[in-house]
């Protein structure tokens, strides 16, 4: 699906608007938030998923205290 659209002054900021045929196959909605992921060919935009935030802090978390065991495992 290739469309074309037009970046719009949303405050001060910039915003775009994606036409519900995208937004059905992002499987998203009004207030869902979109990762956007830079490509060898642009930009790959995905739903985020609401707790993968929190499960990469505590990732982070984790690999913070055991990095000495992280780093014997190369």
């Amino acid at each position: 699906m290739v469309t074309k659209r037009k970046l719009i002054k949303i405050d001060d900021g910039v915003g775009i608007i994606l036409p519900k045929k995208l937004l059905a196959r992002l499987n998203a909605a009004v207030g869902d938030s979109l990762n956007a992921t830079l490509t060898a060919d642009g930009v790959d935009l995905t739903k985020a998923h609401a707790n993968f935030d929190g499960q990469m802090k505590v990732a982070r978390d984790v690999m913070a205290k055991r990095k000495q065991a992280l780093s014997e495992l190369k």
